[in-house]
């Protein structure tokens, strides 16, 4: 991970050995997305219990109109659903399995850049995504100085800022991505698809 004292390229070299030496995925989020992933899994958390609710509606009305046509069958209750336990263990996985890059000064910099130049992902004056990026754009950097050249993925279901077209990436992150050879993804299937897993 990135260090603020400015031992940047050992934090470097530490990821990269260590990729080589297991061969496995690293994944690394900011330290400014762990509140804003709390948040949105918060919200995914009551939109799964909102369609478990029409799910069931949906189950029990059909369920009557079975037992109307003489089929009668049993109903499920959705709300005692495993799911949202499921979903809260992804999350503390997800969470642990990443490295958090700490707080880096020049990409801060960097981000405010965008932040005032309204390039993107900075849209409407926001500087949290412009921030994720230019760290990962600040790792990407050392990871290459260091002779990194596996395969490099961002990865942001948030299409309206890194988008122009649903996934085609904006040209104001374009140069670079491909400068970097890091490649845009919007899911973690995605991603995993683009590193071959």
């Amino acid at each position: 991970p990135l260090r603020p004292d400015g031992a940047r390229t050992v934090a470097a070299a530490e990821v990269l050995a260590r990729a080589e030496q297991t061969g496995l995925l690293t994944m690394f989020m900011t330290s400014s997305m762990l509140p804003e992933f709390a948040r949105n899994t918060a919200n995914v958390k009551l939109e799964l219990a909102r369609h478990l609710k029409r799910v069931e509606d949906d189950l029990e009305l059909a369920a009557q109109c079975l037992k109307q046509c003489g089929c009668p069958i049993a109903t499920v209750a959705l709300a005692d659903s495993p799911l949202q336990t499921q979903l809260d263990a992804r999350y503390l996985a997800l969470c642990d399995g990443c490295e958090v890059l700490n707080d880096d000064a020049e990409a801060k910099g960097r981000a405010m850049d965008r932040v005032v130049s309204q390039r993107r992902p900075s849209t409407q004056g926001s500087g949290l995504d412009a921030n994720i990026i230019e760290h990962y754009f600040a790792l990407g950097r050392e990871l290459q100085l260091q002779g990194f050249r596996q395969r490099f993925v961002f990865v942001s279901s948030n299409t309206n800022d890194y988008c122009q077209v649903k996934s085609t990436l904006h040209t104001d992150l374009s140069a670079d991505f491909q400068a970097l050879a890091l490649a845009y993804t919007s899911s973690l299937p995605w991603a995993k698809s683009a590193l071959g897993l």
